[in-house]
């Protein structure tokens, strides 16, 4: 009985090394392929840091609002919106009452003023021009703080 314990006993072990060491082989491949990708990027980041470049009308892809913050209290209405995206493109504000439709200026900002309704307004800015994710932002407006 004691020969078939030490038999199972280091079968056991064997075949537990086995399966560890497969995973090991595993995760240094999936590491080895992510950090190549790291350094393929940060070499195609240091070879164009060389030169400072102005970000032209197809490198902008963000949706960026300036003002006013997310949750922000207000007290005088209408309010303006300012913020940062594509040069020349349309830039659509929706309010829960009105859209308003503006054209950002060649460098991509843009301005708009918006009627809020008191309480929560919930506003959605989109640049169908563009790929970027639409923002939504909340505001609140109170009448009984001025």
């Amino acid at each position: 009985m004691r020969k078939e314990l030490l038999i199972a006993i280091v079968v056991g072990l064997l075949f537990g090394l086995i399966i560890g060491f497969g995973i090991w082989r595993a995760n240094s491949a999936i590491n080895k392929d992510q950090i190549s990708t790291e350094s393929t990027s940060n070499y195609d980041e240091k070879t164009t840091d060389t030169k400072i470049q102005e970000p032209t009308q197809t490198e902008s892809k963000d949706l960026v609002v300036s003002a006013p913050l997310e949750y922000d209290v207000l007290t005088q209405n209408p309010v303006v919106i300012t913020g940062l995206t594509t040069g020349n493109t349309n830039v659509i504000i929706s309010t829960e009452v009105k859209d308003y439709i503006v054209t950002s200026k060649p460098g991509g900002d843009f301005t708009a003023e918006v009627q809020l309704s008191p309480g929560l307004n919930q506003i959605l800015i989109t640049n169908p021009e563009n790929t970027a994710e639409p923002k939504i932002l909340n505001l609140v407006y109170s009448e009984e703080l001025k």
